[in-house]
């Protein structure tokens, strides 16, 4: 058996005779009772502990409070004089009239608990130790002014079993079981004990049902109808002392102002006060602030200061009353719009010490008052040491954080307005931190998405620019802190159209349209991917589904998930041609002919090539409109690009050169430019073959002037993408940017040593071999070099060519001859052979 409570981190597992003598938790540490009372009652029960023990009893003096505490079990005693239990348990009465109540329990747990079960301590005696200690678990807590909930729990056990033992409860007895339950959040327990405390003593029924009152009134949301009820019934109870009338009075016209009825609240009080004048000063003092509140929420300011100003000679100096009038001070000023004295007074009710509960609306008003005047930085200070509170989850701070919610929205909504965006980004952040992700407001979901997006789009229209090769763009570093707020705000959409799946489909849509497209814009194609799916199937009837399915493939496609895009292309294709009805289907039908095409070309199955031939020639034939539409362009690149693939480079540089002429930026994109250097480039070399058939020699100089002619154009685009690629930031050039910017360097050698420049060739090569110094691509300089060197006949610098490329071409494992990408034919292999056979030639 356990008699009591122990200090914080002992053993609490042995048997009776292990019991510690430390009898309940002191660990400062320890967490305080969920909602404990904010402030020790008029009535404090410890007051009742400490001075009035006598009164438990009911008997005049110390002397006779002790001998009558053991005298009713004088029968028991008289039958078992050895061990005698008489001088212990009068040493504890005594401790306990002394306020020794660690003393007390440590007395009863050595002289008494050993023989708690045994025949030697009769029914009564054990029940009289258990009602002496959790008097004092009770008392010693109350004097320590702690709250901890074990030592409520062991309390209400060691009563609960002298009340089963047969040990005759007082009055206080049944408060301190009552005031245990109320500790323990256990209120409809607390109240069914007040009804056995006798009605004559109405000061402890009084202090239970007030403090079940206020928990009531800061129950989130707070429970008015049975608070109402509640008062109604103490407001009834006869002989209620004046005081207490008062108190219940101003706690119905509370009930009414924070439900909006504040001229119901300044008639009850009008009505009432007269017969509260003989009521404490204090009493009354409190009454007419409540009247000036109620007046303030009804802005009848000149009223309301002017019954300020009765209660501020009723209400003590110091004491937390004055505190609150200042409060209400505050609130007149800043109806008279005098917002700096309401900062002031704000400013001294924090500079004096004040209790939480105080000091947190202050903290509220003067941020608010910060806010007014403009100074946001201090606003925003002050609200995030009050945010800073709610997430340590301290009792008052927590109360008021829908206030503080409400407050922060209110600024981020006018900041917003004014397009002050780091501003209002500032107050949705803290708003955000009120709450985990789980349980914030759709509220503030939605701000946070806001702000997010709207400070990407400021970075993004504000911030310096750097000279890219199609003209101004964003550093990578600022763009990627573009996305970062582009990626937070879809993240918030996202989150918020969970909120209304089921309330609000109109919400739920929007939001989760934006958050599709946020993830797009971001970049993150992976997640834009998921929600334009997820759009797509769960509204099927919103005007933007056609949309949504369009860029759900379009995403794919960018995922390289050709075959998934393909599917979707198709459907929107398919859906249009059964003549689905459906608003914006035809226009995002035709849309999707072009990126089809693309993804057939892409997916490395050869037997939809003819398809996506088909697709393209409709859109280049105006079959989708003119050449003004927005899928011709496209389509005569994607056209050019399956040319290439063909080999037909000849109707390949058409169509990379209309599409060239066509564009409107008059910047040409370094990979279209590359693109057209390689078609220039390989044709040049298809007609070479052509040379080495039967011609006639007026076809034949005809061909070696087009081939010079579209070697030199190669050489001036690769020259040309070469600087583009290198202007772009190397963050973000893709790998395909990267691969082209190094093919670059050395084919424009190789055009150099096709047009028979060897000199020109060994100096593009030998740039190409210092740009990529380990890249395998470098072994096709060091080869080219060598023959560079041998069609001229320097045969010396040939041969020391040659051995730095054997040296380099052994140095490297042979997987990396492998890669498909190396700019290394396999003519290139067969002419270093040729070269090395004629250095070689004699064997040396």
């Amino acid at each position: 058996m356990s008699c009591g409570p122990i200090l914080a981190g002992s053993d609490t597992t042995g048997s009776a005779g292990d019991v510690r003598t430390e009898a309940y938790v002191t660990d400062e540490s320890a967490q305080p009772v969920p909602d404990a009372p904010d402030e020790a009652p008029k009535l404090d029960p410890v007051e009742q502990v400490r001075s009035r023990w006598r009164e438990l009893w009911q008997v005049p003096a110390a002397a006779g409070a002790i001998a009558l505490l053991v005298g009713g079990l004088g029968y028991a005693f008289a039958t078992k004089p050895d061990p005698n239990f008489i001088p212990t348990f009068e040493a504890a009465a005594s401790l306990l009239d002394q306020e020794q109540y660690k003393e007390a329990i440590a007395l009863l747990n050595a002289r008494i608990l050993p023989y708690v079960g045994r025949p030697e301590l009769s029914q009564k005696q054990e029940a009289l130790f258990h009602q002496m200690i959790a008097r004092a678990v009770y008392g010693g807590q109350r004097a320590l002014e702690i709250s901890h909930e074990q030592n409520y729990r062991n309390a209400l056990t060691e009563m609960r079993l002298a009340e089963t033992g047969g040990a005759r409860l007082s009055a206080l007895d049944q408060f301190i079981i009552a005031d245990c339950y109320l500790a323990l959040g256990e209120i409809d327990a607390a109240m069914a004990r007040v009804e056995q405390i006798p009605l004559e003593r109405t000061d402890l029924r009084v202090r239970v049902a007030k403090e079940v009152i206020a928990r009531h009134m800061r129950a989130q949301p707070p429970r008015y109808e049975q608070a109402e009820q509640l008062l109604a019934d103490m407001i009834a109870t006869p002989g209620l002392p004046l005081e207490d009338q008062a108190w219940a009075i101003g706690q119905r016209a509370r009930l009414e102002i924070e439900q909006g009825f504040h001229d119901a609240a300044i008639t009850r009080l009008l009505r009432a006060m007269p017969r509260l004048t003989s009521a404490e000063a204090s009493a009354r003092g409190a009454l007419h602030m409540l009247l000036a509140e109620a007046y303030l929420a009804g802005f009848a300011t000149d009223e309301a200061a002017l019954q300020l100003e009765i209660a501020s000679k009723l209400v003590p100096g110091g004491s937390v009353e004055q505190g609150e009038l200042q409060l209400l001070q505050a609130r007149v000023a800043e109806q008279r719009q005098d917002y700096e004295q309401a900062r002031d007074v704000y400013l001294s009710v924090l500079e004096r010490f004040q209790p939480d509960s105080i000091r947190v609306r202050a903290q509220i008003g003067r941020a608010l008052m910060d806010a007014t005047l403009g100074d946001h930085e201090s606003a925003q200070q002050e609200f995030g040491d009050l945010v800073a509170q709610v997430r340590a989850r301290e009792p008052e701070a927590m109360r008021a954080r829908e206030q503080i919610l409400d407050h922060l929205l209110s600024l981020f909504r006018d900041q917003f307005s004014q397009d002050d965006v780091d501003i209002s980004y500032r107050y949705a952040e803290l708003a955000g931190q009120l709450y985990s992700f789980e349980e914030a407001p759709a509220s503030v979901l939605e701000a946070q998405a806001i702000a997010h997006r709207a400070l990407a789009d400021r970075i993004a229209e504000l911030a310096p620019k750097i000279e890219g090769p199609l003209g101004p763009e964003l550093d990578a570093s600022t763009e990627r802190e573009v996305q970062r707020h582009l990626i937070q705000a879809a993240m918030f959409y996202r989150l918020h159209a969970k909120e209304f799946i089921v309330s609000d489909l109109a919400t739920y849509a929007d939001s989760l349209w934006e958050s599709a497209v946020l993830f797009d814009r971001a970049g993150d194609q992976e997640e834009a991917a998921r929600v334009f799916r997820q759009f797509a199937e769960d509204l099927e009837t919103d005007a933007r589904q056609p949309e949504a399915r369009f860029r759900l493939a379009q995403a794919l496609q960018a995922l390289g998930r050709y075959e998934e895009a393909a599917e979707v292309f198709k459907s929107l294709i398919d859906d249009r041609d059964r003549g689905v009805n459906h608003s914006g289907l035809g226009r995002f039908a035709d849309l999707s002919h072009v990126p089809l095409a693309q993804v057939y070309l892409l997916d490395g199955d050869p037997s939809n090539d003819d398809q996506a031939e088909a697709l393209l020639e409709r859109a280049v034939g105006g079959e989708l409109g003119s050449p003004d539409a927005v899928t011709f362009l496209p389509a005569l690149e994607a056209l050019a690009e399956l040319r290439f693939r063909q080999g037909d480079y000849a109707r390949a540089i058409e169509g990379y050169e209309q599409v060239i002429a066509r564009m409107d930026s008059g910047r040409t994109p370094p990979l279209l430019e590359y693109r057209l250097a390689e078609a220039y480039r390989l044709n040049a070399r298809a007609i070479r073959d052509r040379l080495s058939g039967s011609l006639t020699d007026a076809e034949r100089r005809t061909l070696e002037a087009t081939r010079e002619e579209h070697i030199r154009t190669a050489m001036s685009l690769y020259e040309s993408a070469r600087l583009g690629f290198e202007a772009m930031q190397p963050q973000k050039r893709s790998p395909l940017d990267t691969l082209c910017l190094r093919n670059s360097y050395f084919y424009l050698g190789d055009c150099a040593f096709d047009l028979g420049d060897d000199e020109a060739a060994v100096r593009h090569y030998q740039t190409a071999r210092e740009r990529y110094p380990k890249d395998p691509a470098s072994l096709v300089a060091l080869v080219q070099i060598v023959n560079a060197y041998v069609r001229q006949g320097n045969l010396a610098a040939a041969r020391a060519a040659n051995e730095r490329a054997r040296y380099f071409y052994e140095s490297l494992p042979p997987e990396v001859w492998d890669d498909p990408n190396l700019p290394m034919t396999r003519r290139d292999w067969e002419r270093w052979l040729e070269s090395s056979s004629v250095l070689y030639a004699d064997g040396s």
